[in-house]
């Protein structure tokens, strides 16, 4: 009998503790989701040189299918930094490779309803490259590449808030290349 009553009260000092640590973790992760979190994205203007066109993506899946948009998409949480979100994304979804030497930091874009989905914060990148028509073929969520002139864009209605993103990077000059401003100002000699 002395032995069941000792069994017992092990039992219930060992429930106690797993109690306690239950307890603990729990308001661990309490902590940890008190504040929402939003979402992580990045996007990136691609130019290309030999052209003066910029790649826009169209878009193949809800939200804003059938819409133009420059290339991006989520981060792989855990996995990559935001610059490498850019780098992949654009990989998959136009095949062209950059590397990140070759980014240029824009914009972050964070409005709550920039994206019908959820919260996204987005980050936004630009890159000059040259002949990169040749090399990019539509991939992953984008039904098709599109290259377009700047007059072309500024009359687009884009998916998200990418006409924003767009206008932030023509204020920002100081990322376009001196061969940017010359064919920018002689379009009859690179076309």
């Amino acid at each position: 009998m002395k032995r069941d009553k000792y069994i017992d009260a092990m039992l219930e000092q060992q429930n106690k503790e797993i109690q306690e640590e239950e307890a603990k973790e729990l308001a661990r992760l309490r902590e940890l989701t008190k504040y929402k979190r939003p979402s992580v994205a990045a996007s990136i203007i691609i130019k290309d040189l030999s052209t003066g066109k910029y790649l826009l993506i169209k878009r193949g899946n809800e939200p804003f299918k059938g819409y133009h948009c420059f290339p991006g998409g989520f981060m792989d949480v855990d996995q990559e930094c935001v610059e490498e979100t850019a780098i992949r994304e654009l990989k998959e979804e136009t095949s062209i490779r950059i590397e990140k030497r070759d980014l240029y930091h824009i914009d972050i874009r964070s409005n709550p309803d920039r994206d019908p989905r959820e919260h996204i914060l987005d980050i936004g990148f630009y890159a000059e490259i040259f002949h990169a028509a040749e090399k990019a073929t539509a991939g992953d969520d984008a039904a098709e590449v599109h290259w377009a002139t700047e007059n072309a864009i500024d009359e687009m209605d884009l998916a998200f808030d990418h006409n924003l993103y767009w206008k932030h990077f023509k204020e920002s000059n100081k990322y376009i290349s001196e061969v940017v401003h010359e064919i920018n100002n002689n379009p009859v000699l690179y076309n």
